[in-house]
């Protein structure tokens, strides 16, 4: 998997190096300022991404990948939990 910053700032992707599939993560007309890779203890990876002036998180990205096209495209980040930031 790779995640790459694209359309200026203002989308994250999702990258299937196997198979090319690509999903948006985060998304922000204005930009994402910053943006970081979780690691969860279940072995999961996931990513968190400042949207303004909050975060928002994907706690599972692989989950994305796995979803129908059309639901992957409806997914929307929850805000992170503040001791997350």
């Amino acid at each position: 998997m790779a995640l790459t910053l694209e359309d200026g700032s203002g989308k994250l992707y999702l990258t299937d190096l196997r198979t090319g599939r690509k999903v948006v993560v985060l998304e922000r007309g204005l930009g994402i300022s910053d943006w970081n890779i979780l690691h969860h203890e279940d072995g999961t990876v996931g990513v968190k991404g400042r949207l303004g002036f909050e975060w928002q998180e994907v706690a599972d990205v692989a989950a994305l990948l796995q979803a129908p096209a059309e639901v992957a495209s409806q997914e929307t980040a929850k805000p992170a939990a503040p001791e997350a930031q």
